[in-house]
């Protein structure tokens, strides 16, 4: 089984409307990512701003600097 990664753009920090950063610090918007589509999951996500609980789906994202791979919320990607 061949894995596919997309390569996509980093368009928002956040997936809270309190606008809490769901990355670390020194991350840029525009920054591109390798993700692969077909490994997706909903789960909870747990904002660290504001505590709002909200259920969002989490794509893999490849390893990508000194960060490994791991699951990354679909919704911060173009």
């Amino acid at each position: 089984m061949t894995k596919t990664l997309t390569l996509v753009t980093l368009k928002r920090l956040s997936i809270c409307p309190c606008g809490f950063s769901t990355l670390r610090d020194g991350i840029a918007v525009g920054s591109e990512y390798e993700i692969d589509l077909e490994r997706t999951s909903v789960m909870g996500y747990l904002c660290g701003g504001c505590g709002v609980v909200q259920d969002v789906t989490w794509v893999w994202t490849a390893a990508k600097g000194e960060s490994q791979g791991g699951m990354l919320p679909k919704g911060i990607f173009e």
